[in-house]
């Protein structure tokens, strides 16, 4: 089809819509997908650590009860009564931490009805008692006082300045044979408790204690020193429940379970897990969703080529190109004409327009019969888009009429153009059962902005200077 191509054909227009609106529905769906991995893994991260902490409840009660009944054995044993019963302190010492290495306890204490100490041990791998001048009966009596006997309780202590340590303390009645003494064990929970208590669950453990409205101290944990490190500032403000944080390079979902409270005492577990974990399986999937994301929309946009070149691109033919001549119709026509009124109106730039019609066409048509009209049509056409640039638009308006539209204003290039296509129509056409006929062409030429800047107005104007020519015979006028 001669002509330029209008502003945008319907082939581009849905390409430029179907494609962005195909990349878009994917990107969308990927999105959905993404955030509901990322629901799901949450969701499946929250069971695991209800149930971590479910089972960790139930380890720390059946170790309670497991101590409880240790202590109570140690309570009745015959030599240890008779060490209390001696009221003596050394002897109660030396039985204390014969006691301490048989419970493998941190801390021992023995104390009265009222929770007087009356005596006190430490287990060597905890320290000595000297190492601890801190460590006071009275700090003791405080703290053994908080528990109840037969009970269970976990609890920080402070044995220095700098050191604070969390223990389960159980405490139980020693009788001689009426009850005459509290029986206090301590023991030290540390990274190895808090790493089997990771093996039994496959979640990892956080113990921390807190004094009042001091900060939270890290007591034990399952975490490498450097994620524990990274953790510290997140435990400024402990929330309740589960919550999300990133320490390093790494996200965690946690969740904290409440151990305790004693006056302004508190001690919590912080068990969590990395999300990255739980999202490795869905991140593999993802990955795999992403290739065939970029598969779908290079099969997208061949397809959306291929259907709008099979389809759409002939019903374009249909709508702007006149199916005897293959030039543009006077429908596209129009739009290159409006295109270079406003083109005029933006940069300036003027343009020329001509009208022109057959001469001798009728009589052709009518004594010849309408395919040798058709074979004159076929050939003017052909020889007057040949003379013309690819920039220029021929078109067939109807009939026997044609128009073109210049992209120049000059006077002399249009009469230069105009006179070529009279002289090339002129020549005499051969039709295909040989006969030889003659046709001229009469043609009109109007310039905008020289005649106007109106599109009607210059065809009109063009109109008038073609008829003028037929009627002179002289090949072209301008308006």
């Amino acid at each position: 089809m001669d002509g330029r191509v209008k502003p945008l054909s319907s082939e581009r227009r849905l390409i430029y819509f179907l494609v962005p609106f195909l990349i878009a529905f994917q990107i969308g769906a990927f999105a959905l997908m993404w955030f509901a991995n990322r629901r799901i893994a949450t969701d499946k991260l929250e069971d695991e650590l209800e149930s971590s902490s479910q089972v960790f409840k139930y380890a720390i009660a059946q170790r309670s009860e497991y101590l409880k009944q240790a202590t109570d054995l140690v309570a009745k044993d015959y030599g240890f009564r008779e060490a209390v019963s001696s009221n003596s302190r050394p002897t109660i010492e030396s039985a204390l931490k014969n006691q301490n290495v048989r419970m493998g306890s941190s801390l021992t204490v023995l104390s009265t009805l009222d929770d007087a100490v009356s005596g006190k041990s430490m287990s060597q791998t905890t320290g000595f008692l000297a190492d601890y001048p801190g460590l006071s009966d009275a700090s003791l009596a405080a703290q053994v006082q908080a528990v109840q006997p037969g009970q269970s309780a976990l609890r920080a202590l402070r044995l220095d300045t700098d050191v604070n340590v969390l223990y389960q303390w159980v405490k139980t009645v020693v009788r001689t044979p009426a009850p005459s003494a509290h029986l206090s064990f301590a023991f030290k929970i540390d990274d190895q408790i808090a790493a089997q208590f990771r093996q039994i669950t496959n979640s990892d453990f956080v113990f921390l204690s807190r004094e009042g409205d001091g900060p939270w101290t890290i007591q034990a944990s399952s975490y490498d020193p450097e994620t524990q490190g990274a953790m510290v500032s997140k435990f400024t403000n402990l929330q309740e429940g589960f919550w999300s944080m990133r320490a390093g390079a790494n996200s965690y979902r946690m969740l904290t379970v409440e151990l305790g409270r004693s006056g302004n005492s508190r001690v919590v577990a912080v068990v969590g897990q990395s999300l990255e974990e739980a999202m490795a399986t869905f991140v593999k999937l993802e990955r795999i969703f992403t290739v065939l994301i970029v598969f779908n929309v290079l099969l997208s946009v061949i397809a959306v080529y291929r259907v709008t070149n099979k389809i759409v691109a002939p019903l374009d033919k249909v709508a702007y190109q006149d199916s005897l001549t293959r030039l543009a119709n006077r429908r596209l026509f129009e739009l290159n004409l409006q295109l270079a009124s406003e083109n005029l109106k933006a940069l300036g730039r003027g343009y020329s327009l001509m009208v022109m019609d057959l001469n001798k066409f009728k009589a052709i048509n009518d004594t010849l019969g309408h395919a040798a009209g058709d074979q004159v049509l076929q050939e003017a056409a052909r020889r007057i888009q040949g003379i013309l640039r690819s920039s220029d638009t021929v078109a067939r308006l109807g009939g026997d009429e044609f128009a073109v539209l210049l992209i120049t204003n000059d006077r002399h290039k249009a009469s230069e153009i105009a006179a070529m296509i009279v002289d090339r129509v002129r020549q005499p056409m051969t039709l295909a059962d040989g006969k030889v006929v003659d046709v001229g062409v009469s043609i009109g030429v109007a310039r905008a902005p020289e005649n106007g800047t109106a599109t009607e107005e210059l065809l009109h104007l063009a109109d008038e200077a073609m008829y003028a020519a037929k009627v002179r015979a002289c090949g072209f006028t301008f308006a």
